[in-house]
């Protein structure tokens, strides 16, 4: 059902269009080459008695005794402790120097990135965040907050160039 030339009608099932008298799938890729592949669907098995038989369970795993204390990761649990310790360790000593809080939390925060290896990406976000207020408070006249927030930036930049340096390093294949 067309109404005139050049326009688009949709028929009722919602999946295709006549546009210049032809019928056009909407659910096709325009660009039949970046369309993704759907997948084969596996053979069916040659023996249907062998594709229903049971499946063989294995037996229920023992429970932790002083014999299979072996099986606990002690080197992964070991290293997340020393992590957190060494959060905890480090947020003490910064909580207890005399510098204003907010640069109390950029140091803690310098620390989490390093130990915990977050996306330098994320810490340049902030960054870039601190960097747009400085503008916005430079055009308000609010030079003592704008010269505090380009410190800030100053600092995430900073974090974020030397996580960047981190990520970029070549690691020991496992």
């Amino acid at each position: 059902m067309t109404r005139g030339m050049g326009q688009e009608v949709i028929r009722p099932g919602g999946n295709h269009a006549t546009t210049f008298g032809r019928l056009i799938d909407l659910r096709a890729p325009l660009v039949p080459a970046l369309a993704p592949r759907r997948p084969e669907p596996p053979p069916p098995p040659a023996d249907v008695s062998a594709a229903t038989a049971p499946i063989a369970t294995a037996p229920p795993p023992a429970k932790y005794t002083f014999r299979t204390i072996g099986a606990w990761p002690w080197k992964l649990l070991l290293w997340r402790s020393l992590k957190l310790g060494l959060v905890i360790g480090l947020s003490y000593v910064l909580l207890s120097v005399n510098i204003s809080l907010p640069e109390r939390l950029i140091g803690i925060y310098a620390a989490v990135a390093w130990l915990y290896a977050i996306n330098s990406q994320r810490t340049l976000l902030v960054a870039l965040l601190f960097l747009a207020s400085v503008a916005v408070y430079s055009v308000l006249g609010d030079s003592d907050t704008a010269q505090t927030n380009a410190i800030y930036a100053f600092y995430f930049l900073v974090i974020g160039f030397v996580s960047a340096a981190l990520e970029l390093r070549p690691r020991a294949p496992k």
